[in-house]
């Protein structure tokens, strides 16, 4: 699906703009994409659900 190539890309991303502090093997960069993506994954998710309920409170004057 594209939101999962999507995590990937952020993950990509994220290794290649750290390349220089963080120099690895491609088999080091693929283990830390593995890792990356749930955690951004996890992390997306939270906002999206923290967004949600303040919209809801918001709207019901909570």
């Amino acid at each position: 699906p594209l939101w999962l190539s999507l995590l990937v890309a952020r993950a990509a991303v994220a290794i290649w703009r750290n390349r220089g502090c963080y120099p690895s093997s491609i088999f080091e960069n693929v283990a830390r994409i593995l890792v990356l993506v749930p955690l951004i994954g996890m992390l997306d998710a939270a906002t999206i659900i923290g967004t949600v309920q303040w919209a809801v409170k918001d709207e019901l004057g909570l």
